[in-house]
């Protein structure tokens, strides 16, 4: 199969051979278009696609709605799938399945649901698992074509935001590849916080997804942490890192911009107010930490830029901010 194929095949054979190989007999366009592959105990086992749902029968075809015909993932196998994404070693991914995630081999990534396990410092653990998402990762040349446009007519920063399943890690992986190869402009030195494994998808110290030659990825790191080490070890010029947040992820991210470092990040948003409802990314906002930010389209049209905002009295009138402040500020 062409590696663009191979995709969605890698993604379901993290699965028991009994599903995998129902999964490897859907036709080509179906495996094409697939996005995520759901699993819900009890439940008929759905496909995500590109341009919407359908549901997997008992006789290996695909339906677009559920019903008496529909294939049903039993609590054994959905429990099989579990240990088997797991790689038959539940407790090494202890601080994955906290969070709610596995990452997978090739940079796909598995959603889990179940019930909480709580001590006094918060979640330990999920146990009961009733559903697995298993996203597959899309590796697109060319989907961050115009995200590196804007990246290098501007002086600092780039910010993605859109919904889930819009693209944002897509073309976050692109626009590293790029930065980094100097196919659209000058060469950068790029720091690639890839906290979650879905980026670079690092297996044995090699990245299996091209993010250019001159990337240094920090595989599992938190961001706060990775960026920190980027900044005093790696002499980036750009740090890129995936779904921005937490107030820690933004006070790192200044310390890099302070350092003359420029970053590229995406977060999850549909719009300057929902942006800025957080206060992490008001923080940034606030600071100048990006010269744009770029509206993705919704997962029908995954990687299209729907709407650029440039610094500027547009941009300051609807983010709230000043129009230029000449850089980032420092001694906070």
């Amino acid at each position: 199969m062409e590696p663009k194929k191979q995709r969605f095949w890698q993604a379901a054979s993290m699965l028991p051979p009994t599903l995998a190989e129902r999964l490897a007999l859907l036709p080509q366009e179906i495996q094409d278009k697939a996005r995520e592959i759901r699993l819900r105990a009890e439940k008929p086992l759905q496909l995500s696609l590109r341009d919407g749902e359908v549901f997997l029968t008992a006789r290996g075809k695909t339906s677009p709605t559920p019903g008496a015909d529909s294939f049903v993932v039993s609590r054994e196998l959905l429990a099989a799938s579990f240990r088997t994404i797991c790689g038959y070693s539940v407790h090494t991914h202890q601080n994955e399945i906290r969070e709610g995630f596995v990452t997978l081999r090739g940079g796909h990534r598995a959603g889990v649901c179940g019930t909480c396990v709580g001590g006094e410092d918060g979640p330990t653990g999920i146990r009961d698992i009733s559903s697995l998402n298993i996203r597959v990762a899309r590796e697109v040349f060319g989907a961050g074509d115009r995200a590196v446009e804007e990246f290098y007519a501007c002086r600092r920063g780039v910010l993605l935001a859109g919904p889930p399943c819009s693209g944002k890690t897509t073309v976050l992986r692109d626009m590293a590849r790029q930065i980094s190869s100097g196919c659209r402009g000058s060469i950068c030195k790029v720091a690639l916080v890839d906290e979650r494994g879905e980026l670079a998808a690092v297996c044995g110290g090699i990245p299996q997804n091209d993010v250019g030659p001159c990337t240094d990825v920090l595989d599992g790191f938190p961001k706060p942490r990775g960026i920190s080490i980027a900044v005093r070890t790696l002499a980036p010029d750009v740090i890129v890192c995936d779904e921005l947040g937490s107030r820690e992820d933004a006070e790192a991210a200044l310390e890099g911009l302070s350092s003359g470092v420029r970053l590229a990040a995406s977060v999850h948003g549909s719009s300057p107010e929902e942006l800025m409802e957080r206060p992490a990314l008001r923080l940034l906002m606030e600071e100048g930490a990006f010269d744009r930010v770029l509206f993705l389209e919704s997962r029908e049209q995954a990687g299209k830029v729907r709407q650029i905002w440039r610094r500027g009295e547009s941009f300051a009138q609807d983010f709230g901010v000043l129009p230029d402040r000449g850089g980032v500020r420092t001694g906070r």
